[in-house]
């Protein structure tokens, strides 16, 4: 038994692509967010929310526990 404050362990990956481009993005336990991204959009989310400003194209999301916006 241990007393003192645990942090799990996390990443951030931030990505510049082109405004026209497909993307394909899964994550297991994370948020998912693109901007200005103009194309065939493959989202899928395990326990994290979806999130597509000012996004054009084909659009598939999924995601197990979160919110898309």
């Amino acid at each position: 038994m241990g007393i003192g404050h645990f942090t799990s362990p996390s990443a951030r990956l931030i990505l510049s692509v082109p405004r026209k481009c497909n993307i394909t993005a899964r994550t297991g336990d994370g948020t998912i967010s693109l901007d200005r991204v103009e194309g065939k959009l493959d989202l899928r989310s395990g326990d994290g929310s979806i999130k597509v400003i000012e996004g054009k194209g084909d659009l598939m999301v999924e995601t197990g526990d979160g919110t898309l916006t």
